[in-house]
């Protein structure tokens, strides 16, 4: 698997990305009984943890490079490097979570929402999964239309 290369800080990492838990913060019966909201919250919890692992695997290289002029080395000489087993398992794991987000993207799209809740939290995934930078008016009007939903059908109102 090859890795998006890191050029943001981790504090722009944290405000790009929708937070784990973002879906829906209501906590009402209708939310809780669609599973599509309790995919869909799986889904952004791995994508956040795949953002804390792309800063991280950055760091690590950078150390590596530092440390072990880590870009001049050949495969074989990366391997013999015993620093670099964290950045290996770091790819390792974000393998694993890539597999796992498209088998959930897969999933909802075969699923119907319950409710609009449903609808919104799919809307998110959806938000999360294209890339702002290569869309940004499109993104912006999902954006925008997520937060339309939330805001006409919040409980308060």
């Amino acid at each position: 698997m090859r890795r998006r290369p890191v050029h943001r800080t981790k504090a722009e990492t944290s405000e790009s990305n929708v937070s784990a838990d973002a879906v829906l913060t209501t906590d009402t019966a209708q939310t809780r009984a669609d599973a599509i909201v309790e995919l869909c919250n799986n889904y952004l919890a791995l994508e956040a943890r795949r953002e804390h692992l792309l800063v991280l695997s950055g760091d690590v290289e950078a150390t590596l490079a530092d440390n072990y002029n880590w870009f001049s080395l050949t495969r074989v000489q990366r391997r013999a490097v015993s620093e670099a087993k964290a950045l290996y398992d770091i790819d390792d794991e974000l393998e694993q979570i890539c597999q796992t987000t498209s088998q959930l993207i897969q999933k909802l799209g075969r699923m119907r929402a319950q409710n609009v809740f449903g609808a919104i939290a799919k809307l998110e995934v959806v938000a999360q999964e294209i890339e702002s930078d290569d869309y940004p008016p499109a993104h912006a009007v999902l954006r925008g239309a997520i937060s339309d939903l939330r805001r006409l059908f919040s409980p308060g109102d």
